[in-house]
């Protein structure tokens, strides 16, 4: 369906990959079709990636009336194929990532799009429950922020903590006309961070953000078949800084300031399958050949802290042997 032929806008996309999670995905859908924010304002699009269980259910779901349901014509093995085909059929001016296996509480869709729309925001930040680690960060937070400025002192302003304590793209507003601007998508070869890459980059174009504390996403457990259970292999995390430094460190300065900038390399360069390119010569090689001028232009940054130098210089040093 061309989402050009719809003839009236929505206020918000809600947009949910899913593979052979019928009955999750039915509760998730379920406790979006008892929100108490007005159906005609939003729509629902779930993007299936050729699940093997029957979905008849799933497509002829008629509690949500902007209800579409788009099965892609060959498994991409992970939710960025979805999530970026999700991205092409929306027409909302705000965007919501929602797993087909979480669920909302009833008033998190009206509260946080007031905040977004009252306020003028970029993102809305939406409170988490889990015992996930990722939720931790949401413990301390009590009441909604309407509005914050996203600048260099962001680390002040409170949302950093958010931002960066939290790894994943659900549950998050985002303004889709920004996403549209940068391009921002998922990046389809990778398997695990590739929500990490869409967060950071947007938090990284975005001014402004808010946080609504007052309503509920809700973060089922990682299942044992979950894809972050398998780490992340050399050419994996090569991919994933290739996302930073082609997509984000190349911005323009005063479209991304250099103290985002280096928040987000140095976030990178701070985990453990980052810091293991240094272990092989061709990935340490290929850093340096394809994005030597980035890290040049890091290594001046006087805020640049201890671990992120000596990966840069590391880098920076490397020669590759004659052969």
């Amino acid at each position: 369906m061309d989402p050009g032929s719809h003839e009236k806008s929505v206020r918000l996309s809600i947009v949910i990959p899913h593979y052979n999670r019928k009955n999750l995905l039915i509760e998730c859908l379920n406790s979006i079709a008892i929100s108490d924010y007005p159906q005609e304002n939003y729509e629902v699009l779930v993007v299936d990636d050729c699940s093997t269980c029957d979905t008849g259910d799933i497509e002829s779901f008629s509690r949500i009336r902007n209800f579409r349901f788009y099965r892609l014509g060959v498994n991409t093995g992970a939710a960025s194929g979805p999530r970026n085909f999700g991205l092409y059929q929306a027409r909302g001016d705000y965007i919501l990532f929602i797993d087909s296996d979480d669920w909302i509480s009833a008033e998190m869709l009206s509260r946080s799009m007031a905040i977004a729309v009252d306020n003028d925001c970029d993102m809305v930040i939406i409170k988490k429950i889990s015992e996930r680690k990722a939720a931790s960060i949401y413990q301390t937070v009590q009441g909604d922020v309407a509005r914050i400025e996203i600048h260099s002192s962001s680390n002040a302003a409170g949302t950093d903590a958010f931002v960066f304590g939290d790894c994943y793209v659900i549950g998050r507003l985002m303004r889709r006309a920004l996403i549209e601007r940068f391009g921002i998508r998922f990046p389809e070869n990778l398997k695990i961070n590739e929500d990490v890459c869409f967060c950071r980059f947007f938090w990284a174009v975005a001014q402004t953000a808010g946080i609504c504390a007052s309503e509920r996403y809700y973060l089922r457990p990682v299942g044992p078949d979950a894809l972050s259970r398998l780490g992340m292999p050399r050419e994996a995390a090569y991919n994933l800084m290739d996302y930073v430094f082609r997509n984000i460190l190349s911005q323009p300065d005063e479209i991304i300031s250099w103290d985002k900038k280096l928040r987000i390399f140095s976030g990178r360069v701070a985990t453990d399958h980052v810091q293991r390119l240094l272990d092989n010569s061709h990935y340490t090689w290929l850093l340096k050949e394809n994005f030597a001028k980035y890290f040049s232009a890091i290594q001046q940054l006087p805020n640049l802290d201890g671990r992120s130098r000596a990966f840069t210089e590391r880098v920076l040093s490397y020669r590759k042997p004659k052969k």
